[in-house]
């Protein structure tokens, strides 16, 4: 192989790692899922409240392992070596939440689209929770998407604790 070759094979290679470090070291998270707007994120020191975007590690095993195997969700750096999830925090510490096969409700309040599909786009029966209702724990947070019906969220696996959370981001630029 030429010089110039393995220059240029080395600099298609080192690019978008150099990039990608860059980016992490800005705070910086591109989200490619339909759960959240499409586009550039970063990450901010605010607390997390109800309308927030969240990045997040979701726990290991059960219903987390079978999405991860399944590729719901991606490869990265999370324990089990799953990759980030983004959601908005749908509700919080005191906000009662019931969860069933109709949707998701957040003190009585119907969220648009909540209803849990019977199966995935393979055809897959996807994970079922039994009906719930409860008043959220000042460790907890639902979260879930509010544009993607399809979105993989709470109303599969329920409330999720505030311990998985990394940061609130923000928006920098979306589609």
């Amino acid at each position: 192989m030429r010089r110039w070759h393995k220059f240029a094979l080395a600099g298609v290679v080192a690019a978008p790692l150099a990039l990608g470090a860059a980016a992490k070291a800005l705070g910086l998270y591109w989200n490619i899922s339909p759960s959240i707007p499409l586009g550039l994120y970063r990450a901010t020191s605010e607390l997390v409240r109800v309308g927030s975007y969240v990045l997040l590690c979701l726990p290991q095993g059960g219903v987390f392992e079978q999405a991860y195997r399944r590729g719901y969700l991606g490869v990265g750096v999370c324990p089990g070596g799953a990759g980030y999830v983004m959601k908005r925090v749908m509700a919080a510490h005191g906000d009662h939440v019931e969860l069933d096969d109709d949707g998701v409700r957040v003190n009585g309040q119907p969220l648009p689209d909540s209803a849990p599909v019977r199966f995935d786009g393979a055809g897959r029966l996807m994970p079922h929770l039994q009906a719930t209702s409860a008043t959220l724990a000042p460790d907890q947070v639902l979260l879930m998407s509010d544009r993607f019906a399809l979105s993989f969220d709470a109303r599969y696996f329920g409330p999720t604790s505030r311990r998985q959370i990394k940061t609130v981001i923000r928006p920098v630029f979306t589609y």
